[in-house]
C-alpha cells in the first residue's frame, strides 16, 4: 500500500510540474508583441498590430532606437498610423522625446503628449519606420531611476 501511495504522490507531483511548465510556455508565446530593435510586421489586408514598449535605464543624452519594417506584397499601398496608449504611470514619460522617421518625413514629440491620445499619421507608402526615444541632455536628477511601459498600435488602412 505504501508503494502505491508514493507512486500516486509522484504522479501528482509530475503532473503539477508539467502543468506549470505548460502555463509558463503558453504565457511566453502570448507575450510576443514586444517592440524589438528590429520588428517586422506583415501587412496582409488592413492590419492592426499592438506593440509593448518598455523604456528604462535612460540617462541624459541617451537614445534608444527601434526599426519597424512593413512587409507584404501591397504594404506600400496602405496608410499607416501610430497610436500610443496604456502607460503604467511611469515617470519617465515626462522626460522622453520620441522621434519617428519614415521615407516620407520625420516627427519629434514628447512621449507624454503622444500618450495623451494624439494619433500620428505617417501617410501612405511607408515601409520602414525608425522610432527613437531620447532623454534630452539637460534633463535633471528627477528622472534618475524612472521607467515607463506603454503600448503602441500600428494601423495599416487601405486608401482608395
Amino acid at each position: 500500500m505504501r508503494k502505491t501511495n508514493r507512486l500516486m504522490y509522484l504522479i501528482i507531483l509530475i503532473s503539477i510540474v508539467l502543468t506549470l511548465t505548460g502555463v509558463v510556455i503558453w504565457g511566453r508565446l502570448q507575450d510576443n508583441n514586444d517592440l524589438e530593435e528590429a520588428t517586422v510586421i506583415e501587412i496582409n489586408g488592413e492590419t492592426s498590430k499592438e506593440l509593448k514598449a518598455e523604456i528604462k535605464g535612460m540617462y541624459p543624452g541617451k537614445t534608444e532606437e527601434y526599426k519597424i519594417s512593413l512587409t507584404g506584397d501591397t504594404a506600400d499601398a496602405y496608410s499607416i498610423t501610430l497610436d500610443f496608449f496604456g502607460d503604467n504611470g511611469g515617470e519617465l514619460k515626462k522626460y522622453i522625446l520620441v522621434g519617428i522617421v519614415t521615407e516620407k518625413g520625420s516627427i519629434e514629440k514628447p512621449l507624454q503628449e503622444l500618450l495623451d491620445g494624439e494619433s500620428v499619421s505617417l501617410g501612405q507608402g511607408v515601409t520602414e519606420i525608425s522610432i527613437s526615444y531620447t532623454m534630452p541632455i539637460d534633463t535633471g536628477d528627477e528622472a534618475q531611476g524612472t521607467s515607463v511601459v506603454f503600448y503602441m498600435e500600428l494601423n495599416a488602412k487601405n486608401v482608395e
